[in-house]
């Protein structure tokens, strides 16, 4: 197995084992996890198109890069590809998604689109700050990168080593992150001249309304780190649009309607700061956005890929060793007999865009397969 930094053009159509998969965006793994764990494990494609993603990451110049084409065709594995070569590159790897368990999972305030009798939305009104829940992952996950960079700018915290006490003992069971916010305080004759990052992560994950307050705060330092180059990852990116009117809300999967309607914004300000970094992009990083494929959700992408969007990769097309390499993987990863059922499995459309016996031909592998045989 060849690092993902270190792949070329000779490599192209071979798969390759992600190295240290555990580390990466549970966010992005989640999208291809049913073909993993039936296929080689995690494994991807190296492609001509991720290799020029992974060169643009390098350069880190703040472009917004979007990774377009058909349902199935590959766009959250190249997501995936770049993130886990800003990963292993030494970059900041940030993400935000529909399957963020660090956002959506029941015991840390996931939002319950079905009513249960009696109760009007319940999770939506008990739901934990995401951002508190966030920051307090980010921290932990990521401690020697945040400590190695400076907060930059001033946002009127007096102390940020100022962890408060308890209210009540009430408090205490329902915001656990303030004791350790106390518990992970650097030591007084080891802190730097300016507080770090860590440090920032650390007041603002004590507290919900602390940590909602200083959401904007945590993305413009985002934007303004210049110790490292920062990559942002976001898959289905469309999904996490909340447009401005309630019909237009209603057509996104983020939420139903009557949820949006009800919720605080103070609560959606950790995903509205991911979506603003579309817009306003870190000046020594990179923005890869991927969206979901389906056309109704379109419409809120074309005001980003209008005044945005710097650079788009279509990678609907396969060269013909990739697509016999990805029919294979993916035959294979599903136990699918491809002339039989290939129109049941978007993904096989996604990568032939053909007929699977004119497709055959076209990649070399083979005369047709008789109707009911097995797959060879």
């Amino acid at each position: 197995d060849v690092g993902v930094t270190e792949h070329d053009e000779k490599q192209i159509g071979m798969y390759y084992h992600l190295k240290d998969s555990e580390k990466l965006p549970v966010v992005l793994m989640k999208q291809l996890e049913p073909e993993f764990e039936s296929s080689f494990g995690h494994t991807l494609m190296i492609r001509k198109v991720g290799l020029d993603l992974a060169a643009d990451v390098d350069k880190g110049d703040g472009q917004v890069i979007l990774i377009d084409g058909k349902r199935g065709c590959g766009k959250s594995a190249m997501a995936l590809y770049a993130a886990h070569y800003a990963q292993e590159s030494g970059q900041l790897l940030l993400s935000c998604g529909m399957n963020d368990k660090y956002l959506w999972d029941d015991r840390l305030g996931r939002i319950d689109i079905k009513p249960i009798e009696g109760m009007a939305y319940p999770s939506v009104f008990a739901m934990p700050d995401m951002a508190q829940r966030y920051f307090h992952w980010l921290r932990d996950t990521y401690e020697d990168k945040m400590k190695a960079i400076v907060v930059k700018g001033n946002y009127g915290v007096e102390d940020y080593y100022d962890i408060k006490p308890w209210a009540d003992e009430l408090e205490q069971e329902l915001n656990p992150t303030r004791k350790l916010a106390e518990e992970r305080l650097i030591p007084e004759d080891k802190r730097g001249t300016k507080p770090s990052l860590y440090d920032f992560l650390n007041y603002a994950s004590q507290d919900r309304a602390i940590a909602a307050t200083l959401t904007p705060a945590f993305f413009e330092e985002i934007r303004a780190i210049d110790e490292m180059k920062v990559c942002i990852v976001m898959d289905e990116f469309n999904s996490l649009i909340i447009n401005g009117t309630e019909k237009d809300s209603a057509k996104s999967e983020f939420m139903e309607v009557e949820v949006w309607r009800d919720i605080p914004r103070a609560r959606l300000s950790l995903v509205d700061g991911f979506v603003s970094m579309a817009e306003n992009p870190p000046k020594n990083g990179t923005v890869i956005l991927a969206p979901t494929f389906q056309q109704y959700k379109r419409i809120g992408m074309e005001r980003y890929k209008k005044y945005f969007v710097t650079k788009q990769y279509e990678v609907g097309y396969y060269t013909p060793e990739e697509n016999k390499n990805a029919f294979l993987h993916y035959s294979l990863s599903t136990a699918l007999e491809p002339v039989v059922q290939w129109e049941e499995y978007e993904r096989i459309k996604g990568l032939t865009g053909r007929h699977p016996e004119e497709f055959r031909k076209f990649t070399g592998l083979g005369p047709p397969c008789r109707e009911g045989a097995a797959f060879q």
